[in-house]
């Protein structure tokens, strides 16, 4: 894909009852597909300013589509896509239906899905990504035969903060004493007074302890009163921008099991995760390289402190976490799944134009 080439559009919603990790996905492509000069737009229903002004800070345009938990109507769709100039609509989270991707084509413009549980089948996309560790070909046995799929970590969206930072060896101390709680954008059930909490009983002071809230937390009023009275000492940091800086400067992390997996595993940070959302259990209990804490909602406090405890006094598992997760993902899943779309693309036009995809002449311009 050259300069200037090949506009975007990206459909995802954020919220208190959403989260933000379909849009800070969407942002990752976004920030990947802008490094290439070319157009993209942030299509989405009100709901997350936030995760707004991050794209507009990124030079990504954002839109707002009907708000409506059906899929966007195939007008509206086509709307966007037209006047954006857009070669692909990339749809992640967002209802999306037959309709709307036979209109999208009747314009020239295809669709990839960004999908964590099979439900991409519903439709006849062109593209499907599925990041998880638990992604298989038998989950899309039902999608059409011409729909590209690109499963498992390789293809991990991580935003820029991630991608360029230097990977080196990370330092395992001894004995762990920084915690970073990170539990997605929203948390509706305030998971995160439970990991404060278990941290209450974790009994190795010095512990400092570092709060992600996102910015659709609702209760981050109560989770910043509950830190102030904390024997550990326990910074709240609200929407931060930082996240790679933090996962660099803690020992552990008790997460959530939506994509932040991806950032811990890429920065080789040990780590506790937990669902909070059902859409998280089949993560939460897949992966190799982190320990599983099962739903938030079903851990009594007591497990928690005696599981991070446990970690924390552990050198050598902390270290056999770190390896085997920097193994999994290596940061170049927006550059693997820009390139798919690209080629699609290229092969598209020139079957258009009458060319033959392969002459070897159009093979080397691919490369090239």
């Amino acid at each position: 894909m050259g300069k200037g080439s090949l506009a975007i559009v990206l459909r995802a919603d954020a919220g208190p009852g959403l989260g933000v990790g379909h849009a800070m996905r969407c942002l990752a492509l976004g920030q990947a597909w802008r490094d290439r000069a070319a157009r993209v737009v942030f299509a989405t229903r009100e709901g997350a300013p936030g995760v707004e002004a991050r794209m507009r800070d990124e030079g990504i345009e954002v839109v707002r589509v009907a708000p409506t938990d059906a899929p966007m109507s195939p007008r509206e769709a086509v709307r966007v896509a037209v006047e954006t100039g857009a070669a692909w609509t990339v749809v992640d989270g967002a209802p999306v239906d037959d309709a709307l991707i036979d209109a999208l084509h009747d314009v020239g413009c295809r669709v990839a899905m960004v999908d964590d549980e099979g439900a991409a089948c519903a439709a006849r996309p062109d593209v499907i990504v599925n990041q998880n560790s638990y992604a298989a070909a038998s989950l899309y046995a039902d999608c059409a035969a011409t729909t590209r799929l690109l499963l498992g970590p390789t293809y991990a969206l991580l935003r820029r903060e991630f991608r360029d930072r230097p990977t080196g060896q990370r330092d395992i101390p001894a004995v762990g004493r920084k915690v970073l709680v990170t539990l997605g954008g929203s948390d509706p059930d305030n998971a995160t007074s439970l990991v404060l909490s278990a941290i209450e009983s974790v009994g190795m002071e010095p512990l400092e302890v570092v709060v992600a809230v996102g910015a659709s937390n609702l209760h981050a009023e109560a989770i910043s009163r509950q830190a102030a009275k904390s024997r550990a000492f326990v910074r709240v940091e609200r929407d931060t921008t930082r996240m790679a800086e933090l996962m660099a400067w803690a020992d552990v992390a008790v997460s959530s099991g939506g994509s932040t997996v991806w950032e811990l595993a890429f920065m080789g940070l040990p780590s506790l995760v937990g669902s909070i959302a059902a859409d998280q259990q089949a993560l939460v209990g897949s992966s190799p390289f982190f320990e599983s804490l099962g739903r938030f909602a079903q851990t009594a406090p007591e497990s928690l402190s005696a599981a991070l405890r446990s970690l924390l006094l552990d050198p050598a598992r902390r270290l056999a976490q770190s390896s085997r997760a920097r193994a999994v993902v290596d940061g170049r899943g927006c550059e693997r799944v820009l390139t798919v779309l690209a080629e699609i693309d290229r092969t598209a036009r020139r079957r258009k134009s009458g060319a033959d995809p392969t002459d070897p002449h159009e093979a080397r311009d691919e490369r090239e």
